[in-house]
């Protein structure tokens, strides 16, 4: 019978392979960094609306201008950490796009040498099944030609 196939790239199929699987593992990273700055924001943004509602209620009421004092000064504390949880979920987020970029990038560069080594395996059948043919005919000549 004839030859077997062989892919002379699969070793770097195989690498890109072991690329896509690192960078489906960072993206998952990336996506769970970004969805607990998502959290931190959203505690943040509940602790802005308490600190807004109290210091709301200390001005309805009767001055305390010390309370008033200490509740502005939360209040503030809690939009300049809400300030920078989202900055720091702005950069995640931008991160994970990147991720997923690469990832789309390595997919993209193993689906094509599938898809070359696909075209090659059937030109190499095609090829088997051309010579084996061309086998059969010469036996089926030498047949003619001796009988």
């Amino acid at each position: 019978m004839g030859r077997t196939f062989s892919f002379r790239l699969e070793k770097l199929l195989e690498a890109r392979r072991l690329a896509e699987g690192a960078a489906e593992r960072e993206l998952a990273q990336a996506r769970r960094a970004v969805a607990l700055c998502e959290a931190a924001v959203l505690g943040l943004l509940r602790s802005q609306e308490e600190a807004r509602e109290e210091l709301r209620g200390l001005q309805q009421g009767a001055l305390d201008a010390r309370r008033l004092a200490m509740a502005g000064e939360c209040l503030a504390g809690v939009a300049l950490r809400l300030r920078r949880e989202q900055l720091a979920l702005e950069g995640r987020v931008k991160e994970e796009i990147e991720k997923r970029q690469r990832l789309v990038e390595a997919r993209k560069g193993v689906r094509v040498l599938e898809r070359y080594r696909e075209r090659q395996r059937r030109l190499h059948r095609l090829l088997e099944e051309r010579l084996e043919r061309k086998r059969l005919d010469e036996v089926g000549q030498n047949l003619t030609k001796g009988a």
